[in-house]
């Protein structure tokens, strides 16, 4: 990913972010993360294009080194989305503790949101708590316009979904540069 965005950016496009999903939990190890600072650095990337989705299971426990490395990713310019947010038991003392750059809402409680009351008025309260922690959210999975309209109209930051753009797989890009 971070490739692709060295090799856009040397055409010329716009700095942009490349969101990279955690499919381990020894995230938190150190080594790791000098890994991807050193991997940054060789393709003089800048740090903040990435950024590092981690679902909440790997923040779960007691993971002491957790709330150390997301600042510590954070204090180099990586940021952190924590993702499927609300399906997991990450509790309100331990969001708080961790600060993740970014919550992104599980497509559960996205999709036809703006037909169920339900729904909509969790949106709500994660965007509200989200705002009010100084974090970015993100709705994924929108498909309609009314769910569309209904994120724009509560001030959510970012939209993901098929009515914004079909997702590509990095196969079907090999053709680009």
């Amino acid at each position: 990913g971070c490739a692709w965005a060295q090799s856009w950016q040397s055409l010329g496009l716009p700095r942009f972010r490349v969101s990279l999903p955690v499919l381990t939990e020894d995230i938190w190890n150190r080594e790791i993360l000098s890994i991807v600072e050193q991997h940054l650095s060789r393709l003089m990337v800048p740090r903040d294009t990435l950024d590092l989705e981690v679902p909440e299971t790997a923040l779960l426990g007691e993971r002491p080194k957790a709330r150390d490395a997301v600042a510590l990713m954070q204090a180099i310019g990586i940021s952190v989305t924590l993702v499927d947010f609300g399906l997991g038991l990450l509790s309100l003392p331990q969001l708080q503790r961790l600060l993740p750059s970014r919550v992104k809402i599980h497509k559960s409680f996205v999709r036809h949101v703006a037909e169920d009351r339900e729904r909509s008025a969790i949106a709500r309260s994660v965007i509200a708590l989200a705002h009010t922690l100084g974090l970015t959210v993100i709705a994924d999975g929108i498909l309609g316009e009314q769910d569309l309209q209904f994120f724009k109209w509560e001030s959510c930051d970012i939209g993901q979904g098929d009515l914004l753009a079909r997702p590509w797989s990095w196969s079907s890009a090999s053709a680009r540069p």
